[in-house]
């Protein structure tokens, strides 16, 4: 059986192998979220946490016509063995496609799976911004400075006062030979930390911004290459 490939990150949908995309309902992204990340799960335990209000016997019922639906809408993108629940092996998850988990799914009537879709979107988000870090990092190791930028910029976007994406972007600027937009770079982190969370950027981050400062300053002219930085700011 060819694969078929989910994405539940920003709208939710089931991209068959031939075909168009297959947009999926709350309860239904809702259901394939919890089994892509917490793996089997008994019927019974789907049944309540997707169905909180009503009785037991109501629950049952609603996840069997859930189902039922999405085999009709999209295929068999679940199985049951014995009662307990788990994604085909078919099912491809994209997992890095862009947007937030579920980003457009109303989770109000779901209280305890707002709560664990709270949870995991901080750590989609924690996960994107170490990717995003460690990607800018590989870049300036090989010389991409727009690469290293975009790193940033990413990171940023997700998070404007992120700490590190401004360190990365001041670096990847002060290697670029652009002093200026370094120095102005270092400001907006300044403003953006206080703003957030009445706080200074961190000695290392300040002492970067000093480096570039001085090197402004001391540039016999504005082609003036810049000096390599040290081993401890670059970590």
């Amino acid at each position: 059986m060819a694969s078929q490939q989910l994405q539940l990150n920003g709208r939710p949908q089931v991209c068959p192998p031939d075909g168009a995309a297959v947009p999926l309902s709350a309860r239904e992204a809702a259901l394939l979220a919890w089994l892509h990340l917490e793996g089997p799960t008994p019927r019974s335990r789907l049944a309540g946490l997707l169905w909180p209000a009503g009785t037991e016997a109501q629950a049952r019922a609603n996840l069997r016509q859930a189902l039922a639906r999405l085999r009709r809408g999209a295929g068999e993108l679940v199985v049951d063995s014995e009662g307990v629940l788990a994604l085909a092996a078919e099912v491809v998850v994209a997992d890095d496609a862009p947007g937030l988990l579920l980003g457009t799914v109303d989770t109000d009537a779901l209280p305890e799976f707002a709560d664990w879709l709270a949870t995991r979107r901080e750590e989609q988000q924690r996960r994107q911004e170490r990717d995003a870090a460690a990607q800018g990092q590989r870049c300036l190791a090989a010389g991409d400075l727009d690469g290293a930028l975009a790193a940033a910029d990413a990171l940023l976007a997700a998070q404007p006062e992120n700490e590190s994406g401004w360190r990365l972007r001041m670096e990847a600027l002060y290697l670029r030979g652009d002093r200026a937009a370094a120095i102005a770079a270092w400001d907006a982190c300044r403003l953006a930390l206080r703003q957030a969370f009445g706080i200074a950027p961190s000695a290392a981050t300040n002492e970067l911004g000093r480096l570039i400062l001085a090197s402004e300053a001391a540039a016999a002219t504005p082609a003036a290459l810049p000096p390599a930085l040290p081993a401890a700011l670059r970590r």
